[in-house]
């Protein structure tokens, strides 16, 4: 069978492709402009570049597949200029979709995440039936999948054979830029996380969450979700774990949340320059007990969960980064984008990755017009009308708050996202 991969060479994607390849799956793995594929170097693969805001380059990627499994998306908890995540999570989604209904693929695996479900109160655990409740706690990365989980789900309705999987909080290896996952691990050997709070996660191997998305290939029912989660883990055990594995005897603190809150305000200050350790807004949905119960996925599916000290062990080899001073952020500083972020920029801008800084950048090609000139020019073949830079964010989120706290705008910005994405 013939099957196409967006993201296939990232964290989770590498895994599935593997997956796929070693049962004799045809695949052919679709990148973005300039991204690396080293993840993937070593297996047999067909690699097509492919924007996913551009969608006659998806059109011709889906062109000739039985399946599509559709990874792509940027996961990220702060970013300068937000519209990229909203570009490629959600009118790249629209896109595949699209492509894969115009091709009539006959199976299509959506990868969302427990972000797009609702949080259950106290520790009562999350099923797929949870309404999504995060309204007053999500931040840019929720809002964009939950909104691209709809647009699964809107397609499904009209017919399309796609299958929605929710991962948990995915650890193991291959996590090489690393995700923000990832940088928990890191900072927790680093010592960067020296404190933590009430609360806990759902903490899965990745390799069940690649086999997961084998098994929806196969078994999962067309507009049907399945959450590939793991072991529910509080956070003062996950500290307690990550060091043990680690061999750190550095100890680590629990403050209440009131604390956590306040070294968010104060992230919140950071972050008008720079990426913060953490924010608000972050504080506020992590805070809670993220716990996510996978009864469906085992009983359709067959999903099996790999135990917390297998999936734990492996990530933690990597205290030999923070020992050797790596650096556990990742610069993400793209330059402005041109044109109209609600559908997307495909004809004036490219995705670019530097493979061996580990970023995202963001090249303008030649002819295109630079908001730091003055304007934005829009795109799409409709009429519209130059808007100086300053209200660059405005044409996305028009209601501007009046306090300047970047969680405070998230919460001001938070009813008209909706009816722009």
């Amino acid at each position: 069978m013939r099957v196409l991969i967006t993201g296939g060479a990232g964290f989770i994607g590498q895994h599935v492709t593997r997956l796929l390849v070693e049962r004799g799956d045809e695949v052919v793995v679709a990148l973005a402009p300039g991204e690396s594929d080293s993840a993937i170097a070593h297996l047999d693969v067909e690699r097509v570049t492919a924007d996913l805001r551009d969608l006659p380059a998806v059109i011709d990627a889906v062109r000739g597949c039985a399946a599509v499994v559709n990874l792509a998306a940027v996961y990220a908890l702060w970013m300068k200029d937000w519209r990229p995540l909203y570009q490629i999570n959600v009118q790249g989604t629209r896109n595949v979709l699209t492509a894969c209904h115009r091709e009539g693929v006959g199976k299509v695996v959506h990868t969302s995440s427990i972000a797009a479900l609702g949080v259950e109160p106290g520790l009562q655990p999350t099923t797929e039936e949870t309404t999504f409740n995060m309204h007053g706690r999500a931040s840019h990365y929720v809002l964009s999948k939950y909104y691209a989980e709809r647009e699964a789900l809107e397609f499904a309705e009209r017919g399309l054979p796609v299958t929605i999987v929710n991962p948990a909080f995915p650890f193991g290896v291959g996590d090489h830029r690393p995700t923000p996952t990832g940088r928990i691990v890191l900072r927790i050997l680093a010592g960067t996380y020296f404190a933590h709070g009430p609360g806990g996660i759902n903490a899965v191997d990745v390799e069940d969450v690649a086999r997961g998305h084998v098994l929806a290939l196969d078994k999962g029912q067309p507009g049907r979700r399945y959450l590939l989660s793991g072991t529910d883990v509080t956070y003062a055990d996950l500290f307690r774990r990550v060091k043990e594995l680690g061999g750190i005897e550095r100890k680590s603190f629990s403050v209440p949340r009131w604390m956590l809150i306040v070294m968010g305000w104060a992230g919140d200050i950071v972050g008008r320059f720079r990426e913060p350790l953490v924010d608000s807004i972050t504080v506020r949905y992590t805070s809670q007990h993220l716990y996510y119960d996978c009864t469906r996925a085992r009983a359709e599916l067959g999903y099996r969960v790999t135990p917390l000290e297998d999936t734990a062990g492996e990530p933690t080899q990597q205290h030999r980064l923070a020992d050797a001073g790596v650096a556990v952020q990742v610069d993400r500083d793209p330059a402005p984008l041109v044109g109209d972020p609600r559908q997307g920029s495909a004809e004036l801008m490219q995705l670019a990755v530097a493979p061996d800084e580990g970023d995202l950048r963001y090249r303008r090609p030649e002819g295109a017009q630079d908001h730091r000139a003055g304007h934005r020019q829009g795109v799409t073949g409709r009429q519209r009308v130059d808007l100086p830079a300053e209200q660059a964010l405005q044409d996305l989120f028009p209601a501007r708050p009046k306090v300047c706290f970047p969680s405070q705008q998230i919460r001001g910005q938070r009813r008209e996202i909706g009816r722009h994405v």
